[in-house]
């Protein structure tokens, strides 16, 4: 069993990711395989598209998918110590044999008792029909206990029901209280979707300036999609000075990142430019990079 220790929350999910791959592609491949592109968000400007036929919307479901494997392993880490650990790779176990109703039996007293990660880890198999029903209804009800005990997975995974609409009315409004309960935790996808809510106005006035606040929290987290975003808000002069050259490099690391669009923007800038301008943003971004997003 993985075990990794000694790190602070926020460095969890890299060091399962790193420490336990096959765990990662096991489960991840298992989801992912149920998952058809959707479209998050509908903005009017010129890098929103639909997802519904972008490879971009697989590559962030595939990250999200990722990030809820690390997020489902903390039960061995976390709350209840050795008893819930073995409780939870037995689950575990069973789940890699295909046997989910002993898995179940497992994860499901876990939740029950108020363990936030076996809780988030229900909500996704409700919500994806993994080796149960595909229930909406039944996933918001475990994200909102594990959102309502401050778990900042929780409050995203609510946060996303309440805007896709999935198993109750769309309510931008309650999706953007609970994005920002988990972006003020640190989560990026949730920063992301809370820069996409005020970019667009959707649940709340559109604010260019916070916009731009979360998407660049996001971006310096290393989300790509979140990078292409904040080079838009410089490109456009939307939310902060119009600076060309910063939206290059915005665009340059999402590209690095494999963000498709941000490719298209970089090339598309890139065309009016000679090659010592290329070398010096290319150089800011390296930059950027290596100071861990602080000098950037």
């Amino acid at each position: 069993m993985c075990n990794p220790t000694g790190a602070t929350e926020a460095l969890l999910a890299a060091q399962i990711r790193h420490a336990c791959p096959s765990f990662v592609n096991l489960l991840s491949s298992i989801l992912f395989s149920l998952l058809k592109p959707t479209i998050r968000h509908n903005i009017e400007r010129s890098y929103v598209y639909s997802s519904a036929n972008n490879n971009n919307s697989q590559e962030r479901m595939q990250m999200r998918m990722d990030k809820l494997i690390a997020v489902v392993t903390f039960s061995m880490l976390l709350g209840n110590g050795v008893a819930v650990a073995a409780d939870y790779d037995e689950g575990f176990r069973a789940f890699q044999k295909g046997l989910f109703p002993f898995a179940l039996a497992h994860w499901v007293p876990l939740a029950e008792q108020g363990n936030v990660d076996a809780q988030n880890s229900l909500a996704a198999l409700y919500k994806f029909g993994l080796g149960v029903p595909q229930e909406p209804k039944t996933a918001i009800k475990w994200y909102k206990l594990a959102a309502e005990q401050g778990d900042a997975a929780g409050q995203y995974g609510l946060g996303t029901m309440y805007d896709n609409g999935e198993g109750i009315p769309e309510d931008n409004e309650t999706a953007v209280r609970w994005y920002t309960l988990s972006a003020e935790q640190g989560d990026e996808d949730a920063q992301l979707n809370l820069g996409v809510m005020y970019d667009s106005g959707q649940g709340v006035l559109e604010n260019d300036v916070t916009a731009v606040k979360w998407y660049g929290l996001a971006a310096r987290q290393g989300l790509a999609e979140a990078q292409t975003n904040l080079g838009v808000m410089y490109q456009n002069g939307h939310g902060v000075p119009m600076d060309a050259d910063r939206a290059y490099m915005w665009y340059n690391i999402a590209a690095y990142g494999g963000n498709d669009l941000g490719n298209l923007k970089k090339n598309s800038l890139a065309s009016e430019m000679n090659a010592s301008e290329k070398a010096k943003l290319q150089k800011m971004s390296n930059t950027c990079l290596a100071s861990g997003y602080k000098d950037c």
